[in-house]
Formats: C-alpha cells, sequence, structure tokens
C-alpha cells in the first residue's frame, strides 16, 4: 500500500509541475499576443509598455526585440529601435530582417560612421553563438568528452585498434577545441555589451577624463562595443569600440546598453 502511495504521490508531483508549466507558458504568450493586439489596433504606447515588460521579466526572443524595434520606430524613436534590432540580430529567427532594418535605420541618422566588417573568426564565434547557443556547445563538450573516456576503457577489454584509437582521439580533439571556443564566447559574452547613443552627441575621450584629448564625435545611433571589464575600473565612464575600429572612452549615462 505504501509502495503505491509513494507512486501516487510521484505521479501527482510531476502533474502539478507540469501543469504550472503550460500555465506559464500560455500566459507568456498570452502576454506577447495581447501585445501584438494592441499594436495592430494603433495602441503603440500600450504595446510598447506591454513588450517592455516581457523584456524586464526576462521574457526575451528575437520576435521580442524586433516588435520593440517596430514599435520604437513608429514612434519616432529611430537610435532606440536601433538598439532593439541590434538586440533582434542575436536569433536566428530574426537576424535577416533585423539587419535589413538597421541599414534602413542609418540612412535616417543625420551624421553616420564608417563600419569596419567583422573578422572572419568572430564571424565564425557569431554563427556559433547563435545557431547552437552557449548551453548547446557546452553540452555537446560534455557528451563528446564522456563518449571518448567510455571509448577509451572499451580498449581494456578489447584493445586498441586503429579505428578505436582515431575514435578516441578524435573525441578528445573535439572536446578541447569546441572547449576552448565555448570559453571564449562565453567570456565574450560577459565582458562586451552592445550600446547606442539614444540622444545628443559626446566627444569619445582618450583618457576617462573631461580634460582629455578628443579621439573623435560621436552622435546619436551610433553604435559601441562596451568593454564592462575596463569599464568598470573608472567609474562614471565607459570603455567603448567603435564600429569603424576606434577606441575611447564615454560617460556612462551617454550610452544605452542591451
Amino acid at each position: 500500500m505504501k509502495h503505491w502511495c509513494k507512486r501516487f504521490g510521484l505521479l501527482f508531483t510531476m502533474m502539478v509541475i507540469w501543469g504550472f508549466g503550460v500555465t506559464f507558458a500560455q500566459t507568456v504568450q498570452q502576454r506577447f499576443d495581447e501585445a501584438n493586439n494592441a499594436a495592430l489596433q494603433g495602441n503603440l504606447a500600450e504595446a510598447y509598455e506591454a513588450y517592455q515588460s516581457l523584456e524586464a521579466d526576462g521574457h526575451v526572443s528575437g520576435k521580442l526585440y524586433y516588435n520593440l524595434g517596430i514599435i520604437a520606430f513608429q514612434l519616432d524613436s529611430l537610435s532606440v529601435s536601433k538598439l532593439y534590432h541590434i538586440a533582434a540580430m542575436r536569433y536566428n529567427e530574426t537576424r535577416t530582417p533585423a539587419a535589413e532594418a538597421i541599414t534602413f535605420l542609418d540612412t535616417r541618422f543625420p551624421q553616420r560612421v564608417a563600419e569596419l566588417p567583422k573578422l572572419p573568426w568572430e564571424q565564425f564565434f557569431d554563427f556559433l553563438l547563435r545557431t547552437f547557443g552557449l548551453n548547446l556547445l557546452f553540452g555537446s563538450v560534455i557528451f563528446i568528452a564522456n563518449t571518448g573516456i567510455i571509448l577509451y576503457m572499451l580498449g581494456w577489454w578489447i584493445g586498441r585498434p586503429r579505428w578505436l584509437r582515431g575514435a578516441y582521439l578524435s573525441a578528445l580533439l573535439y572536446t578541447l577545441t569546441f572547449l576552448s571556443i565555448s570559453l571564449y564566447i562565453d567570456y565574450k559574452e560577459h565582458r562586451y555589451r552592445d550600446g547606442v547613443i539614444i540622444e545628443g552627441q559626446y566627444a569619445v575621450k582618450e583618457e576617462p577624463n573631461p580634460a582629455s584629448a578628443v579621439v573623435t564625435q560621436a552622435y546619436e545611433g551610433y553604435r559601441f562595443l562596451v568593454d564592462l571589464e575596463q569599464s568598470a575600473k573608472k567609474p562614471g565612464w565607459l570603455y567603448v569600440r567603435l564600429s569603424n575600429g576606434l577606441y575611447g572612452w564615454l560617460p556612462q549615462h551617454a550610452i544605452r546598453m542591451i
């Protein structure tokens, strides 16, 4: 009797957890649909607030950022729209339309800056991050590493024929290579953040000092890669890289990051 009671209790607990999960997913989707309906009905401010509420609660996705970018544009904020479309580019589902939107937005800003193309290996790392994500990359590393260990231990019983040596050595090579890549991508994700000047004009300084020499002038819509590690050493300032390759310092309030 106790045995069946325990089984029933476990089954009941699993059903409750599953029910909460389904309800939670439906609630998030319902909020997203309500925001979409508000946008379609022309209630832009209401839709914008609803999308931002989902973002604040951590329910982010490419579609959410893309929709935020569209609404921001309709509310006449080009720079905020660009920022959200930059975020949408991180997701495969919205990468292409978001990139097209950014190209269009850049033509609307009074001042523009030349953009250097990303280096080939940086494009490769971005592709891995967009396509697989860090969790899947680390998961594949763990899986292949364990497979290699099992193959190596198998050699204790059947010997080590050439195919087996090749298999576990390949697993070792894959593990080391993709572990290094995954750690590097994770490091970049924690150290760097995209940012955009939302309004105004600022001088990019050589040093985090108002009296320092000016590297260049930056305007609304300019995009930066913010080095959080270096910035943390100088409170009130951000160490940034412009899309044209120049480095410098900006006041912290100048940039909005995502």
